[in-house]
């Protein structure tokens, strides 16, 4: 069939075929092999592959593909009762479900799954755990971090400067005798100014520095 589209042609130069030929020919084949793989897989996805390619050359536009044959028992009258459509069908999807452009409609309705993101996770689902994310391990983890010396390097490359971060533990009289109660408070300690060895750079470092400052 390719061949026969080469010769009988009047867009391609002749000069310029076999380089089509071969680019078309390879794309038809890997086109073969992802139908094939998506029409004999077991999963219950609605995820559609498309059984052709579009192919330009100037204004020029031209489809190819292997086309699959929607192949359906599609009732219409009473004296025709039933007709098998031979329409070939523009996708493919798992468990080599197809449909002709003109059964479309019927085929979404019908031939699709639901509810494919929760299908076949239950036992997934179940046995992962949810992060705990309550005041009580918010409260462990401000601990933990102020008994055990907790600091962290933090570096600001869009205003230039370095600081470590670290918690304290506020005393019992600084909590109830004030108006805040919180029992930690943030450390900020060793600032130091790393400004950008590129002159523009930390010229605007600077003005946003300044300007975080007012």
């Amino acid at each position: 069939m390719l061949t026969h589209f080469f010769s009988s042609q009047r867009v391609l130069p002749r000069k310029i075929q076999q380089k089509f030929f071969s680019f078309i020919r390879d794309r038809l084949l890997a086109r073969k092999e992802m139908i094939s793989s998506r029409a004999n897989n077991l999963r219950e996805h609605n995820t559609t592959t498309r059984t052709f390619f579009n192919f330009t050359y100037k204004k020029y536009h031209f489809h190819f593909g292997i086309y699959p044959l929607f192949s359906t028992t599609i009732t219409f009258t009473v004296l025709h009762p039933c007709n098998k459509c031979q329409v070939p069908s523009p996708f493919v999807m798992s468990q080599c479900r197809r449909s002709c452009v003109m059964h479309q409609q019927l085929f979404f309705r019908n031939d699709t799954f639901n509810n494919v993101r929760n299908h076949g996770r239950q036992d997934l689902t179940s046995t992962i755990t949810t992060p705990v994310n309550d005041k009580r391990s918010h409260a462990n983890l401000l601990h933990d971090r102020w008994n055990c010396r907790w600091k962290k390097d933090v570096v600001s490359q869009r205003l230039g400067i370095s600081y470590k971060e670290s918690y304290l533990a506020r005393t019992k009289g600084l909590v109830i005798h004030h108006v805040n109660k919180q029992m930690y408070r943030k450390w900020l300690d060793t600032f130091s100014v790393t400004r950008s060895k590129n002159a523009k750079i930390a010229k605007a470092q600077k003005i946003r520095h300044h300007r975080a400052c007012r």
